[in-house]
């Protein structure tokens, strides 16, 4: 089974993609790094069941480009930063 983590660089997103990867689904990792972290996947990178995409899920639709069975929308900062309010206000 596939599964698709938007946000997945994300401390709470990254714990995610180990479970799943653990539980045996093939996992697909999207996430731009605005608030994520490399280092939190860096040790997934090489499982082969493991697929990271650099993509702003705001770019377009993902059930078009991405098939998966599960979607996991983890995109979203914990906490707002208020020395950043365009990045969390329309």
């Amino acid at each position: 089974m596939k599964a698709l983590v938007t946000g997945g660089a994300g401390f709470i997103g990254s714990h995610l993609c180990g479970r799943l990867l653990d539980d045996g689904w093939s996992v697909t990792c999207m996430d731009n790094f605005a608030s994520g972290s490399r280092r939190n996947v860096s040790g997934l990178l090489e499982h082969p069941r493991f697929e990271m995409v650099e993509r702003d899920i705001s770019a377009a639709a993902l059930e078009a480009d991405f098939a998966a069975d599960r979607y996991y929308q983890m995109a979203s900062p914990a906490s707002p930063n208020p020395h950043t309010p365009r990045s969390y206000m329309a």
